[in-house]
C-alpha cells in the first residue's frame, strides 16, 4: 500500500451508521463519492499552514507535522495583559488614596458603663458588678501623628460633678484598616473598635475589669465622635 493510502487510512475513520466520515476525531462532513476527493482532503490536511503565528504539535504525518492556529493572535493578548497591568494600577492607587487624615481632633460624649474603682479616667467611680456606675462626659480624642494608616494621641475626658470637675487623659496608638473604614486602637489598659464615615467615628471601648470590683475597673463604652 503506498504512503498516501497509509496516511488517509491514519486520519479517515469511517461511522458506518451515518454514512459520514471523521478526519483525526473531527466530522468534516458528508463523504463524496470520488475517491480522488478523499485523496486530495486528506492531502490538504497534511499541508503546513500559512498563518502568520502557528504552534506545531508533536504529531508527524508523512513529512508534515499538523500545525494547530492560535486563538487569539499574539497582538490581542499583549494588549489583553496591558490592560489588566493598567487597571491593576489604578486600583492601587484608589486603594491608596482611600487612607484618611486622622490628625485633629474628634470629639462627642461617653456612653459608658463601669463596674469597679480606679483607672486612668474614673479613679472616683463607686459602681460595682451589682450596681455599675453609668456616666457620660465629654470626651476628646486629640490625635498628634499619623504614619500612612498608623496614628497616635491621647482621649481627654473632661470631669464632672461626681468628679470633682478633674479632667483626665490616656494615650493611644491606632490603625486605619486597607479599606479606610475601619479603626483599631489601643490605650493603657483597653482596645478601641469602630467604623470611620468621613469625619464620624463610631466606636466601642473594652476594658477588662478584676473579679473584686475595688482591685481593676471594667469599663465599656460606645461612643459618636466628630473631627472638628
Amino acid at each position: 500500500m503506498s504512503a498516501l493510502g497509509n496516511l488517509q487510512r491514519f486520519v479517515e475513520r469511517r461511522d458506518s451508521r451515518r454514512g459520514r466520515y471523521q478526519i483525526n476525531g473531527r466530522d468534516r462532513g458528508a463523504k463524496t463519492s470520488s475517491p480522488g476527493a478523499d485523496q486530495q482532503r486528506a492531502i490538504d490536511f497534511t499541508r503546513p499552514r500559512r498563518d502568520p503565528f502557528v504552534i506545531p504539535v508533536g504529531v508527524v504525518l508523512g513529512y508534515n507535522p499538523i500545525r494547530l492556529k492560535i486563538e487569539m493572535p499574539l497582538e490581542e493578548t499583549m494588549k489583553s495583559l496591558g490592560l489588566i497591568l493598567i487597571c491593576s494600577a489604578m486600583m492601587a492607587t484608589a486603594a491608596s488614596a482611600q487612607t484618611p487624615d486622622m490628625k485633629g481632633e474628634w470629639v462627642g460624649k461617653t456612653n459608658t458603663i463601669i463596674a469597679g474603682v480606679g483607672g486612668p479616667h474614673w479613679p472616683d467611680s463607686k459602681g460595682t458588678w451589682e450596681k455599675p456606675l453609668l456616666a457620660q462626659r465629654e470626651i476628646t480624642l486629640r490625635i498628634t501623628g499619623q504614619d500612612d494608616r498608623r496614628f497616635w494621641g491621647e482621649s481627654v475626658i473632661a470631669g464632672d460633678a461626681a468628679s470633682g470637675g478633674a479632667v483626665t487623659s490616656e494615650p493611644f496608638i491606632g490603625s486605619v484598616s486597607k479599606g479606610g473604614d475601619k479603626v483599631m486602637m489601643a490605650d493603657t489598659d483597653g482596645y478601641f473598635v469602630g467604623d470611620l464615615s468621613g469625619k464620624m467615628l463610631s466606636y466601642c471601648y473594652l476594658q477588662a475589669g478584676a473579679r473584686q470590683a475595688n482591685e481593676k475597673p471594667a469599663v465599656v463604652t460606645c461612643n459618636d465622635v466628630t473631627k472638628r
